[in-house]
């Protein structure tokens, strides 16, 4: 589920870049739906594997920034700002768990 989440989000930004270099409102209206459908999938993501989860959030980051970029150009630069403010508090998220990671893994002596 992981892995597919990803391809996902990838399938949107990359339809997110198609439909910024043709302007074709299909495309960009199919971005739109995909990117928003692939980032609503994010929540459901379960697993152990600490790096796997971190990319996701990540990827999810570019996703929504892709969406912002679509929204932004459509005229509705609220829900694209909404989109961007989301995306800077995950990557916040996601940095501030990479440091306390990195400092419990220092404090208990751990090899990186």
């Amino acid at each position: 589920k992981p892995r597919s989440v990803i391809s996902s989000l990838d399938a949107g930004i990359d339809l997110a870049a198609v439909a910024a270099s043709t302007g074709d409102a299909n495309d960009v209206k199919e971005a739109r739906t995909l990117l928003e459908k692939a980032i609503a999938s994010t929540v459901a993501v379960e697993g152990r594997d600490v790096e796997l989860l971190q990319r996701i959030i990540a990827k999810e980051g570019e996703a929504r920034i892709a969406l912002a970029s679509i929204l932004w150009s459509n005229g509705d630069k609220g829900a694209a700002e909404a989109q961007l403010g989301e995306a800077c508090v995950r990557l916040d998220q996601l940095e501030a768990d990479a440091q306390a990671r990195e400092a419990a893994r220092i404090k208990s002596g751990a090899m990186p």
